[in-house]
């Protein structure tokens, strides 16, 4: 009887235990929990297994646990095994986390501000709404990442690897992305002003209504990406790969685009106002509807570029400095289109190109030459 009466009188005490909170009670909400960030933030730590953030601290790995809300700041996770746990809401600023294994995380609402995120294994991780600001993610693996709405404005990304990314409505304001792949990555809505992305691989992106104002994107593989409605004002693209990229509507005026490639891109609508298109590659672009007053198109190649007859015969070009500029085989030819050779200097006929030299346009309508190779 007395052995009775004590295991009765244990199991109301567990049940007072896990009892003890007030029924109903919500978890601390994302605000609550930020504002302690740079203070004590244990209202959050609560929600976390206590068992499980010890194991953490102690053995450097803790796979599936429950550590949503876990202020662990200042604990060194160096190459710790957080496969699939749960660090929602979490305070990691300026944690130590590289080379982690973070696949399959659910990271949601965690503070990450400053976090070193060095070589991470982050594949397929949800991380909407993280506080990465100023993260350090460079060679970081992001296979499949989801960072819908975070904020990643300053951090470091160099060589990460992010094909499949979801990225939609991401601050990476002055980020830097240098050589990381972002192949078929979902960045619709980004900001991504004064952001760093030269040489980085940018095939198939989406970045349709992303802002780029002022963005680097030098010498960077944008290939066949959707960029309808997107700002690129002021936006360097140097040498960028934009053939068959979707740039309907898109807003690229002042840009610098010298030496890229725009063979058989959508450009039907675009603001290229004062745009440089130094010895850039447009054969077979549709510039139709675009507006390229006062852009430069000096050694432009064109050939079989679109044009309505109201650009073709403005040329779109009032104004600007057109030098040598090619329209090879344009639609619709314009008359006189025979090739011309006089007043040609002989080391601008050597170019195999039939041009006219063209200085000080202005209200003028120009005849493009027809003929010539590609290059």
């Amino acid at each position: 009887m007395g052995m009775k009466s004590g295991l009765l009188s244990a199991c109301a005490l567990l049940t007072v235990f896990f009892l003890s909170a007030p029924a109903g009670a919500a978890k601390p909400a994302l605000a609550d929990c930020r504002d302690k960030a740079n203070g004590n933030r244990a209202g959050c730590m609560k929600w976390a297994n206590p068992f499980h953030v010890e194991r953490l601290k102690r053995t450097n790995s803790c796979p599936h646990c429950d550590l949503q809300g876990a202020d662990l700041r200042g604990v060194r996770l160096f190459a710790a095994d957080l496969r699939g746990a749960r660090l929602d809401r979490a305070n990691l600023r300026g944690v130590d986390l590289r080379s982690a294994d973070l696949r399959g995380t659910d990271m949601r609402n965690a503070v990450l501000t400053d976090a070193d995120l060095r070589s991470a294994d982050m594949r397929d991780a949800l991380a909407t709404n993280a506080d990465l600001a100023n993260a350090d993610l460079r060679l970081a693996i992001l296979w499949n990442v989801n960072l819908f709405a975070a904020d990643l404005r300053g951090a470091r990304l160099q060589a990460a690897d992010m094909r499949n990314a979801v990225l939609s409505h991401t601050r990476l304001e002055s980020a830097n992305l240098r050589g990381s792949n972002l192949i078929s990555a979902n960045m619709r809505f980004s900001i991504l002003r004064g952001a760093n992305l030269e040489n980085t691989s940018l095939w198939n992106v989406d970045l349709r209504r992303a802002d780029l104002e002022g963005a680097n994107l030098r010498h960077a593989d944008l290939r066949n990406a959707r960029m309808e409605d997107a700002n690129l004002v002021g936006a360097d693209m140097e040498g960028a790969n934009l053939q068959e990229a979707g740039l309907q509507g898109v807003s690229l005026s002042s840009a610098n685009l010298r030496r890229a490639n725009l063979k058989a891109a959508v450009l039907w609508g675009a603001d290229l106002r004062g745009a440089d298109l130094t010895d850039s590659r447009l054969a077979g672009a549709d510039l139709r509807s675009a507006n390229m007053e006062e852009s430069h198109l000096a050694l432009a190649f064109a050939g079989g570029a679109r044009l309505d007859d109201k650009d073709k015969r403005r040329a779109a070009l009032l104004g600007g400095g057109l030098r040598l500029a090619v329209m090879k085989n344009s639609e619709p030819k314009a008359p006189g289109s025979e090739k011309r050779d006089g007043g040609m200097p002989p080391g601008e006929r050597e170019t195999g190109f039939s041009a006219e030299k063209i200085n000080g346009l202005s209200s003028v309508a120009v005849s493009f030459a027809v003929g010539g190779q590609d290059k």
